[in-house]
C-alpha cells in the first residue's frame, strides 16, 4: 500500500537543522528540485487499499539519490551514512528521531521499481538540474599527464553505465575475506 510522508520535521528539529548544517547544498538543491513525480510513476507498483504501508518512495528515491551523488557502494554503507549526516536526512525529509528504511526495505524498493524506471527518475533529475544551470558544460578538465606506455584498457564510461553498475552494486563486506586474514 502507497504510503506518503505528510509530516515535515518540527520546528524544533528545523532549528537544529540550520545550527547543525549550515548553507547546506543539499537543502539548497531540495528547495530547487521536483521529486513529486516519482509519486506518479510508481503508484502503479503498489497496491492502493491493501497490505501493510510502505515507505514513501520519494525518501526511498531519494536514499539511492544520495548514493549516486556521494559514491556510497552499498545499502548499508549507505543507510548509516544516512543515519550519521545531518544534511542526509534533512535533504531525505527525516526528522532526527524517524527510523531510517532497513537495507531490504530498500532493496525491495531498488528491485520492485526496477532498473529502468530508477534510471528514468535519475534521468528527469538530471535534466532539472541542467534546466537550473546546476549542471554545467562549458569548462572540462582533462589529465595531460605524459606516460612512457599507454594504458590498453582505458576506455569511456558512460553516465548509464556507472548509474546501471551502481544500482546492480551488492554490498560489499567490510571485513576482509578469509584468504586475506592473518
Amino acid at each position: 500500500m502507497l504510503t506518503f510522508k505528510t509530516q515535515r520535521a518540527s520546528l524544533f528539529t528545523y532549528t537544529i537543522f540550520e545550527k547543525m548544517v549550515p548553507n547546506d547544498k543539499l537543502s539548497k538543491l531540495d528547495s530547487l528540485l521536483d521529486f513529486s513525480t516519482i509519486y506518479d510513476r510508481a503508484r502503479k507498483y503498489y497496491c492502493p487499499d491493501n497490505g501493510r504501508p510502505s515507505q514513501d518512495p520519494v525518501v526511498m528515491f531519494k536514499i539511492l539519490f544520495l548514493g549516486f551523488l556521494y559514491n556510497i557502494s552499498g545499502e548499508q554503507n549507505l543507510l548509516d551514512e544516512v543515519s550519521d549526516r545531518a544534511s542526509f536526512r534533512q535533504f531525505i525529509g527525516l526528522d532526527l528521531t524517524d527510523e531510517i528504511p532497513d537495507r531490504t526495505t530498500l532493496v525491495k524498493f531498488r528491485m520492485k521499481l526496477g532498473l529502468e524506471l530508477i534510471q528514468n527518475f535519475f534521468e528527469q533529475i538530471l535534466q532539472q538540474c541542467i534546466n537550473l544551470n546546476l549542471v554545467g558544460f562549458q569548462n572540462s578538465v582533462f589529465d595531460g599527464t605524459t606516460s612512457l606506455k599507454p594504458e590498453p584498457d582505458l576506455n569511456v564510461v558512460e553516465t548509464n553505465d556507472v548509474l546501471e553498475s551502481w544500482l546492480k552494486d551488492e554490498p560489499r563486506s567490510i571485513l576482509p575475506s578469509q584468504s586475506q586474514r592473518l
